[in-house]
C-alpha cells in the first residue's frame, strides 16, 4: 500500500475525494491547486483528503497546515478570523499568511512538525493584521500532528476560538461590577449623610413629584416618607406661591442650580416656615436632566432674630431722635434762663 512521507506523497487520487457541500468545500474543490505545492486535487494523497475532510466537517473554526510548506485549508468557521485575507490565502504557506505573527505561530508550528508535539494555548494574544491594522487578538486553540503510517508529522491540524469579545465583555463586566460595588459604597455613605442631616433633603422629579424624604423633612414639615413619596411637591407651597414652583422647575430642565432662595413652606398643621432653598438639577448617565435634589433649611428662627434686631434698632433709632429733639429744645430753654439770672444780678 502507498504511503505518504512528511511533505510530499506517493499514491494515486483518492476515490472518495473531497466530501460535504459546504462552503469551503465547493472553493478547495474548485481552487486550482496545480499553482501549490500539494499540486491538482486529483493528485492528493488518502491521508490529505482524509484530514481536509475532518477539518471541513469540524464545527469550531478549523484549519489543516500540509506538507513542509505547510499548505493551508480551513473551513467556513474560519473564514471570520481570516476578515480580509479570505479567499486569497487558501493555499498560501503558513508563513505566506501568518507573517504579522509568526515569531509565536512559527515556533507552534516547528514543535508540532519537528517534535510531534501538541500544542495548546489558552487566552493568548496573538497580535493579527485585521481590518487594516495590527490588533491584539486573544486567542484559545491546538495545533496537533497528523501522523504518517511511518509516524512522521505530514500535516498540522489547528483548532482555534477568537475570544476576544468574550474576553473584553468579561473585562467590561468586572470593571462595570467594580464601579457597581463603589457607587454602592458611595451611595450608601450618601444615604447616610443624607438620613441624618439637620437639613431636609428630598428629591423630585420634573413633574415635581417627591422621590425621596429624609428624616429631618419627617421633623420639619410633620409628613412621614409614605405620605410624601410619590406626593406633588405642591403639598408643602402655600397657593399663592405656586408660581415659584413652575420657575423652579423651568431652571431644573435648563440644568441650572438655584442656590439660596428663601421662600415659606407649609407644615402638615398648617405652620408657615421660612426656609432657604438650594436646588440642584440630577441626571443621569448621559447627561440628561432627569430631576431635582433639593436642600431645604429652616430659617424661621435667623429670621426672628433678624425682625427681632431690626426692632431694637428701630427702637435704638427712636430714642436717639427723641434725645436729639430734647436737646434742641432745652438749648433754647438754657439760653433764656441764663438771660434772667444776668437781669437779678
Amino acid at each position: 500500500m502507498p504511503r505518504e512521507t512528511s511533505g510530499q506523497h506517493e499514491t494515486e487520487s483518492n476515490p472518495e475525494g473531497l466530501h460535504g457541500n459546504s462552503r469551503m468545500a465547493e472553493v478547495i474543490r474548485t481552487h486550482d491547486w496545480s499553482l501549490t505545492p500539494l499540486g491538482p486535487i486529483e493528485d492528493w494523497s488518502e491521508a490529505l483528503l482524509w484530514s481536509a475532510n475532518l477539518m471541513l466537517s469540524c464545527a469550531f473554526p478549523s484549519l489543516v497546515f500540509w506538507g513542509k510548506g505547510l499548505v493551508q485549508l480551513y473551513n467556513d468557521a474560519f473564514i471570520p478570523l481570516l476578515a480580509e485575507r479570505h479567499p486569497s490565502v487558501l493555499g498560501q504557506t503558513a508563513q505566506e499568511c501568518w507573517w504579522d505573527a509568526w515569531q509565536i505561530v512559527g515556533p507552534n508550528l516547528e514543535r508540532v512538525m519537528n517534535d510531534g508535539e501538541t500544542v495548546f494555548h489558552e487566552d493568548t494574544v496573538v497580535p493579527i493584521l485585521r481590518d487594516g491594522r495590527l490588533q491584539d487578538i486573544r486567542w484559545t486553540y491546538s495545533y496537533s500532528p497528523i501522523f504518517g503510517a511511518g509516524g512522521d508529522a505530514l500535516g498540522v491540524f489547528v483548532v482555534c476560538q477568537d475570544i476576544t469579545r468574550e474576553v473584553t465583555a468579561t473585562q467590561e463586566l468586572r470593571k462595570r461590577e467594580e464601579w457597581t460595588r463603589e457607587s454602592a459604597k458611595h451611595l450608601g455613605e450618601l444615604a447616610a449623610i443624607v438620613a441624618s442631616s439637620d437639613d431636609v433633603i428630598l428629591s423630585k422629579d420634573l413633574n415635581g413629584t417627591i422621590t425621596s424624604w429624609n428624616h429631618a423633612a419627617t421633623r420639619v414639615f410633620g409628613y412621614s416618607p409614605e405620605e410624601m413619596i410619590g406626593a406633588s411637591i405642591l403639598k408643602l407651597i402655600p397657593e399663592h406661591l405656586h408660581a415659584d414652583e413652575k420657575t423652579i422647575l423651568e431652571n431644573v430642565r435648563a440644568g441650572r442650580r438655584i442656590e439660596h432662595f428663601e421662600t415659606v413652606r407649609r407644615a402638615k398643621d398648617g405652620t408657615l416656615i421660612e426656609v432657604s432653598l438650594t436646588v440642584s438639577p440630577i441626571k443621569d448617565e448621559e447627561g440628561r436632566v432627569i430631576g431635582a435634589s433639593k436642600i431645604l433649611r429652616d430659617v424661621s428662627s435667623r429670621k426672628r432674630m433678624e425682625r427681632s434686631l431690626l426692632q431694637a434698632e428701630k427702637i435704638a433709632a427712636t430714642g436717639r431722635m427723641a434725645a436729639t429733639i430734647a436737646h434742641e429744645v432745652n438749648n433754647p430753654l438754657e439760653a433764656v434762663m441764663n438771660l434772667l439770672y444776668l437781669l437779678r444780678a
